[in-house]
């Protein structure tokens, strides 16, 4: 499931599942906004997205004042950016969250999400006044991007907005993926009989580490990529 990764570098690793540590890819890009850092958090799913998120969105006010902002434009519930990935979506791209939001047509469809997106280029360019540092954090960044097209719209979207990107993901072991997974469908109420098979298109793509890094660093090859493993003992204090 994992793929070639040759074209990482390895050290010192003890699991096999996944053969790369943290790699970091800095390399300056070219971009609209002078002098702004943006924090590109992508996940994946059940990685402690949430917590990071709430923390964020709890901390928003003190981190201004140190000139991190966190906009709030594309934000729902406990602090997930959850209309950016939409925003970098095709037109005929639908998931739960697509869904309740009740598009009329698919012109409603479109000035509806264009509008979104400029709120977001506006609040994030009255902010960098003050703030150098912006953070975008979504897990369905990952998750819901599935094309090269639609990271790359992304893309066109942030380098509007800063002058350096770094994206931040962290892996987890994707069997420990599932079976959290399974979990919270359960809580939830769901009623699954047991793990998704490896080969389901979603979990192989959501597990597929190899194939993720390569994807995003293929779009954005002037960024830094930063990849840490959700494993108590790679987490720091």
């Amino acid at each position: 499931m994992m793929g070639d990764v040759s074209w990482c570098s390895s050290a010192n690793l003890n699991a096999a599942w996944f053969p790369v540590a943290e790699q970091r890819y800095i390399i300056d890009s070219k971009a609209f906004q002078e002098d702004v850092d943006l924090v590109l958090h992508i996940g994946t799913e059940k990685t402690g997205t949430t917590s990071i998120q709430e923390f964020l969105k709890k901390n928003m006010v003190r981190l201004r004042e140190n000139g991190v902002y966190i906009p709030q434009s594309p934000m729902v519930g406990y602090g997930n950016h959850r209309w950016i990935p939409l925003i970098a979506n095709n037109d005929d791209f639908s998931d739960d969250f697509a869904i309740i939001q009740k598009f009329k047509s698919l012109e409603d469809r479109k000035e509806r999400i264009n509008k979104k997106r400029n709120e977001l280029i506006d609040e994030c360019r009255n902010a960098a006044a003050s703030c150098k540092t912006l953070i975008f954090t979504s897990e369905h960044l990952q998750s819901r991007l599935r094309c090269i097209e639609e990271i790359q719209r992304l893309k066109k979207l942030v380098e509007e907005l800063a002058s350096r990107i770094r994206i931040l993901i962290y892996i987890r072991d994707p069997l420990n993926t599932a079976v959290s997974r399974l979990s919270t469908a359960i809580k939830c109420g769901g009623t699954m009989v047991g793990l998704p098979s490896p080969q389901q298109p979603y979990i192989e793509y959501l597990c597929n580490h190899a194939q993720t890094i390569r994807r995003w660093h293929e779009c954005f090859p002037d960024a830094e990529i930063i990849v840490r493993r959700f494993e108590r003992s790679f987490l720091e204090k």
